[in-house]
């Protein structure tokens, strides 16, 4: 790797060349150029290499120069509807990669050919032993969700798949972290709001000097939370797949936060029958979770659309598998996130299905896509403050009439 290797140093006009003959130390400037180098000549080389069978092919609707007319939708989209078509067996970011298979025997065959490839370039895929689980781990996704549910409650697991004559191992799992993400094979997002609310607590608790510090006024406080702690909590929930019960989930989090900070006890709030009204009087305009959800979503939509065409994330949007669709209600999945928030933002303008051509021509002025996110929470906040305003009079009423009674 290093041979006929030379550092090039420039001062000003002064060049320097030195021979690199001994490799780099951890922490060394080189290493992390080095490395990416290394990485991607050992998967682009793998991609050369192995003949990759049965990939999964999805299709996609090319970007249109008038976005008016672009094809394409986030859900309901006719399996047989013909347009471009893209491969995707592997996502890699860094060390790290992610290998799809449609087969047992094709991720077999994958796997120990990975393994050779990677040790050519003095690279280790981590397997396991009879007597050592491996860090490289393998998920299999049943075709239905109920299929799913049984197996995670039988607990049934598929044999690990044996590598080098049976020598080593990786197992399957039911689910695996993945760039800080939890993925679970039935596609839900349960133990990763679980995951994300303890990270979000063990945040708040290395800023509870700041946080619970009486010096520090309520508005730098919120501030802070708003910046770590619920960014901590919402980790990647642009690709989320929420129910209502994971959404019940994270306010819980919010509000128990929020008490935390105000120092208020739940015994306070049973004794003193403290409600959430009462509390957002003191916060101001912290909004509820699903809002933060929905801002990040709004980002992270526009950011894809303004992508150049060959962008991944871009063709996969709307892509579709040419296959027949299963019996009953397709299982929720972020494109429905994606177009309750592009309803929510833009209501009346979005169909059921989240048609392309209803979004995109806005999507592509940052500018104005920005501008539509300001007048959403612009509105919430109006709507916040007219809904506590309201339950302040009626509290207000209340007492007036209970002291009516006493007299």
């Amino acid at each position: 790797m290093y041979k006929d290797c030379r550092i090039k140093l420039t001062i000003g006009k002064e060049e320097r060349f030195i021979e690199y003959l001994n490799g780099v130390y951890q922490g060394d400037n080189a290493s992390a150029v080095l490395f990416l180098f290394l990485m991607l000549a050992a998967t682009d080389s793998f991609a050369d290499s192995f003949a990759h069978q049965n990939k999964a092919i999805y299709h996609y609707f090319p970007s249109n120069k008038n976005p008016d007319k672009q094809k394409g939708r986030l859900t309901r989209q006719p399996t047989q509807s013909k347009g471009n078509t893209v491969e995707v067996d592997n996502l890699l970011y860094v060390d790290d990669g992610a290998f799809v298979c449609t087969t047992m025997e094709s991720l077999t065959n994958l796997t120990q050919a990975l393994f050779t490839h990677l040790a050519k370039f003095g690279l280790r895929m981590h397997v396991g032993t009879a007597a050592e689980k491996s860090k490289s781990v393998a998920m299999h996704f049943p075709a239905t969700l109920k299929e799913t549910q049984e197996q995670n409650k039988n607990k049934k697991i598929l044999p690990d798949i044996q590598l080098n004559s049976n020598t080593n191992l990786i197992h399957f799992v039911q689910e695996f972290k993945y760039l800080g993400s939890i993925i679970s094979n039935d596609l839900k997002e349960d133990n990763e709001i679980k995951a994300r609310i303890r990270k979000a607590w063990s945040v708040i608790g290395a800023m509870k000097f700041i946080l619970r510090n009486k010096d520090v006024d309520l508005n730098t406080k919120i501030f802070l939370y708003t910046t770590a702690p619920l960014q901590a909590l919402l980790w990647g929930a642009e690709s989320w797949s929420l129910s209502k019960q994971n959404l019940r989930t994270l306010n819980v989090f919010h509000h128990s936060a929020i008490r935390w900070i105000l120092d208020i006890k739940m015994n306070q709030v049973k004794d003193q029958k403290i409600r959430n009204i009462d509390i957002r009087k003191k916060i101001g305009k912290l909004q509820d979770v699903d809002y933060y959800v929905k801002k990040r979503a709004w980002t992270y939509i526009g950011k894809i659309i303004r992508q150049q065409e060959e962008g991944l994330a871009k063709k996969l949007l709307g892509a579709w598998l040419e296959c027949p669709r299963k019996q009953g209600h397709p299982q929720k999945s972020s494109r429905n996130l994606y177009i309750d928030m592009l309803q929510s933002v833009i209501p009346g303008q979005i169909s059921p299905e989240g048609k392309f051509n209803n979004f995109f021509q806005l999507a592509k002025n940052e500018e104005e896509w920005e501008k539509k996110m300001d007048e959403y929470t612009n509105k919430r906040n109006e709507n916040q403050n007219k809904d506590t305003l309201r339950e302040i009079n009626k509290q207000n009423e209340d007492e007036q009439d209970n002291d009516e009674i006493d007299e």
